[in-house]
């Protein structure tokens, strides 16, 4: 176990009533606290006899991708840089990365093996909080449909994943996202709306790599182009059976 160098906030009678903390050890604590989350839920899953994914990962492509960097990431309950690396993936498979965005054509064609890896590994590291088929429940939840949007169904889904602060009337940016299990259902994967071809070339490389942000509704307003990017998918894993 982890040793730390903790020092100790004490009262007038010399009693201990708080601890300091150095970052780094903080950082640390926050990502075994993550590790045994996803030990827990996936005890309580077989404890629950609620499905639970075999150890064998089937990183299967139908383009001779390499998903083991993303199983690495989800498997080290890294969500932040396995939802950027879905993003990385999902423009390797479209073969699109010098564009560097998906468009409507190359989300409703990606490759039915490829989706189904990816959402499988999201799925079983997570167990079964996140993933695209996650998403897509949620989203026929509360009413959506895979053919057309509506924007009231759609701050009711962000609610439900926890994009949307009701409280705000407003969306999230990227930063301000949770990338843990203490989530909710369906909050990740998110990135890969970053490369859907509304932004006019913003690249998910922008955002881990330079320190750029992203909002799930355009500073234009224009919030049925961005939903599109979802429907697109979400009708694409209705047709792949996920």
């Amino acid at each position: 176990m982890t040793r730390y160098k903790e020092r100790y906030l004490v009262d007038e009678s010399g009693n201990r009533i708080g601890v300091f903390l150095d970052i780094a050890d903080y950082q640390k604590i926050l990502e075994e606290l993550e590790e045994l989350e996803s030990i827990r839920a996936f005890d309580n899953a077989k404890a629950a006899d609620d499905e639970v994914i075999g150890f064998e990962d089937d990183l299967s492509s139908e383009k001779g991708v390499d998903y083991q960097k993303l199983r690495d990431l989800l498997k080290a309950v890294n969500w932040r840089e396995a939802d950027l690396e879905t993003a990385r993936v999902m423009l390797k498979v479209a073969g699109r990365q010098k564009e560097g965005w998906l468009d409507e054509e190359h989300i409703e064609n990606f490759p039915c093996t490829d989706l189904r890896t990816i959402d499988r590994l999201w799925v079983k590291y997570s167990n079964g909080k996140f993933g695209f088929s996650v998403q897509k429940r949620i989203w026929e939840s509360v009413g959506g449909k895979t053919v057309e949007w509506d924007y009231e169904i759609a701050k009711k889904f962000g609610d439900r994943v926890g994009w949307y602060m009701n409280e705000k009337d407003d969306w999230k940016w990227y930063t301000g996202l949770t990338f843990s299990l203490n989530a909710s259902s369906g909050h990740l994967p998110f990135a890969w709306i970053g490369v859907h071809g509304i932004w006019s070339g913003f690249s998910v490389i922008d955002i881990g790599l330079n320190g750029l942000d992203l909002c799930l509704v355009s500073d234009q307003g224009d919030e049925g182009l961005v939903w599109r990017g979802w429907i697109y998918l979400f009708s694409r894993i209705k047709t792949c059976k996920l």
